[in-house]
């Protein structure tokens, strides 16, 4: 027979019970097991961590703080304004990035912000909470805000989600406001111009207000203008997050 304490320190726990645990997004997690930084055991298409294999982890990355590696990244590097583009072609990693960002700003202390493009909101909302976000609590308490940015740009041109933009981050005078909003890069397609002027623009904006924006790009098939346009759009950007060999890396710009 096992005893308890045998099968306490075995325990397996789920890659959303150590994303709940560390506050990060289950992608995350997921990303951590495939690499083998965080060893797990596969069974069928699920991960299970044991609790000592964690404990291991923990002390092996931070010593003493359960900070992940975007976490500690962010934690470092930043200091409003800040306006960093990532580039990705899945959407699912947009969407844990995304999350992953949010809990750091909500672990921080500041007010969330999501503008939505090429997102519904009801469909971040019901994302974003399978990530582990408390949308409707953090809704219901004001320290998160849902807009809708495409409808700001169909109804007064890139001054409307720069609005949106200004109203959010000067709500709490003196407070720095935590926000994301992707693009989708189809989206533009023909107008690249017109998008990168509206970066150009927004970066401008963010100049002068409390904000560190997390800005993904959705990529699709790129072809040549699109991807020259993208190399433009890293200019009108304090740096460019990327994700290398499972860990985030960020490049500032010198502007």
């Amino acid at each position: 027979m096992v005893s308890g304490d045998i099968l306490s320190e075995k325990r397996l726990l789920t890659v959303d019970e150590v994303a709940r645990f560390l506050r990060v997004a289950p992608n995350t997690v997921y990303r951590w097991c495939r690499d083998g930084k965080l060893t797990g055991i596969k069974i069928g298409k699920e991960w299970r961590i044991a609790q000592a294999d964690l404990d291991h982890f923990l002390t092996a990355r931070t010593g003493t703080t359960t900070l992940s590696s975007l976490e500690s990244l962010l934690h470092r590097r930043l200091t409003p304004p800040e306006h960093i583009l990532l580039m990705s072609n899945n959407p699912d990693e947009i969407y844990g990035l995304q999350a992953e960002f949010l809990q750091i700003g909500l672990k921080f202390g500041y007010p969330l912000f999501v503008g939505c493009w090429w997102q519904r909101s009801s469909h971040v909302r019901s994302k974003f909470s399978e990530l582990g976000l408390p949308v409707a609590e953090l809704e219901a308490s004001g320290k998160l805000t849902i807009g809708d940015l495409s409808a700001a740009y169909i109804a007064n041109g890139p001054q409307g989600p720069i609005d949106v933009w200004r109203q959010q981050a000067l709500a709490g005078p003196g407070e720095t406001i935590w926000g994301t909003g992707s693009h989708r890069l189809a989206d533009w397609d023909g107008r690249y111009e017109d998008l990168i002027f509206f970066e150009s623009e927004l970066h401008r904006a963010f100049h002068r207000l409390p904000v560190i924006a997390l800005c993904p790009c959705l990529l699709d098939p790129v072809e040549q203008p699109a991807f020259e346009s993208l190399l433009t759009l890293a200019a009108h950007h304090s740096g460019a997050l990327f994700i290398s060999n499972g860990e985030p890396v960020l490049m500032k710009t010198a502007n």
